[in-house]
C-alpha cells in the first residue's frame, strides 16, 4: 500500500508530499507555535527529507525562537499562509503544519 500525505497553503501555490509515515505528529503548545499561529497550538507532522517532495515558491521568516536560537519558517510566497518550519532542503525533517 502506498502511503502519500499531501497537503499546501491556501491557495494552492505551494504543495507538498510525503511517500512514508511521519517520523512524528502532534501539537505543539510553545509559545514560538503559538505566536507564529495565533492560535492555542499548531498541529503538526515531520518527515524524512528523502520522503519529501515541495513544490512553489516560499519566503522563510528567521525569528528568535523561545529557547534562545533561531526559528525558521517559510510561508507561501502568494498568500502567506504558514507552510513549514526548518531549512527547505537541509533539515533531516521538516515540521508541516497537518493540511490533507
Amino acid at each position: 500500500m502506498d502511503v502519500r500525505y499531501s497537503g499546501g497553503c491556501l491557495c494552492g501555490a505551494v504543495r507538498y508530499e510525503a511517500t512514508a509515515e511521519p517520523i512524528h505528529a502532534g501539537l505543539c503548545y510553545c509559545a514560538d507555535c503559538r505566536r507564529a499561529s495565533g492560535s492555542g497550538f499548531i498541529p503538526f507532522m515531520g518527515f524524512a527529507a528523502d520522503a519529501l517532495t515541495i513544490t512553489g515558491e516560499t519566503r522563510p521568516s528567521h525569528v528568535p525562537s523561545f529557547r534562545g536560537g533561531t526559528a525558521t519558517r517559510n510561508h507561501c510566497a502568494h498568500c502567506g499562509s504558514l507552510v513549514f518550519g526548518g531549512e527547505r532542503g537541509e533539515s533531516d525533517s521538516p515540521h508541516f503544519e497537518l493540511d490533507r
